[in-house]
């Protein structure tokens, strides 16, 4: 996991049989599945796609859509964020 004050950061390899589940103890957050062009974007301040988005309830859970190396951001829009975010592949 990387941390920045902005957003929480995981990279796996993981595909359609796995179920990535996101817990958290804030009111809500964006989860943001994306692979490595999308990420870069996404850093860059690039326009990106991705899988998820706002989570109003814990645990959030989704599946990549196809097998490859996968990019999981968890953020609040701008806010800051550190800890309180907990993110497992099963």
């Amino acid at each position: 996991m990387i941390v920045s004050s902005k957003y929480l950061h995981y990279d796996f390899n993981a595909g359609p049989n796995n179920v990535i589940q996101v817990t958290f103890n804030m009111s809500w957050v964006n989860v943001l599945l994306m692979d490595e062009l999308n990420f870069n974007n996404y850093t860059l301040g690039r326009a990106y796609t991705y899988y998820g988005g706002k989570a109003d309830t814990s645990p959030y859970n989704l599946r990549p859509p196809q097998n490859g190396h996968w990019n999981l951001v968890v953020d609040r829009g701008g806010e800051n964020i550190s800890t309180g975010v907990s993110v497992k592949v099963i």
